[in-house]
């Protein structure tokens, strides 16, 4: 028998059998990587973070708004590293948004929409990293006007009580 007349054989779907046959080494791995991956992605983006050693980085950058029905969805995101030799318990940061009227107009010349405080309590050893991400709703800018939001970082609670003055 030459090789002219062998069966043409389906290389795509021997492919993806030659896949299934070895599904439960995929699902094994996607599980390894799953588990190894979080603390490896923590200690990479610690590495590289910058901020002052030995202190506390909070990160508030992502924050975004959308409108849904007649008001507004705003997700804050906010990426924590602990570089202090104590327990971090807690951080709290002031959120305000303003209806503006276009993104390059002063908040002082802006419509304040909301304010209040956004805590994270998380419970952060030395030397690690936490991502925590929470949603407000609120009423919606006028029609034409632009979304703002501004975070500033009150506290870092530590657990330590506060000295009475």
């Amino acid at each position: 028998m030459s090789q002219a007349s062998l069966p043409e054989t389906d290389s795509p779907s021997l492919a993806w059998a030659a896949i299934l046959r070895f599904w439960p080494l995929h699902l094994l791995a996607t599980c390894a990587l799953y588990v190894l991956g979080g603390p490896a992605w923590n200690i990479v983006r610690m590495s590289f973070a910058g901020g002052a050693p030995g202190g506390v980085q909070v990160d508030t950058a992502g924050a975004s708004g959308r409108m849904t029905g007649g008001g507004y969805l705003l997700d804050l995101p906010v990426d924590i590293i602990n570089r202090s030799p104590g327990m971090v318990m807690g951080v709290s940061l002031w959120v305000e948004t303003f209806a503006c009227a276009d993104e390059e107009t002063p908040t002082s010349a802006c419509r304040r929409l909301t304010s209040f405080e956004q805590y994270v309590p998380v419970r952060l050893q030395p030397g690690s990293a936490q991502s925590h991400s929470s949603e407000m709703a609120g009423v919606a800018p006028r029609p034409g006007e632009v979304l703002r939001i501004e975070r500033r970082l009150q506290s870092i609670d530590d657990g330590e009580p506060i000295p009475e003055l």
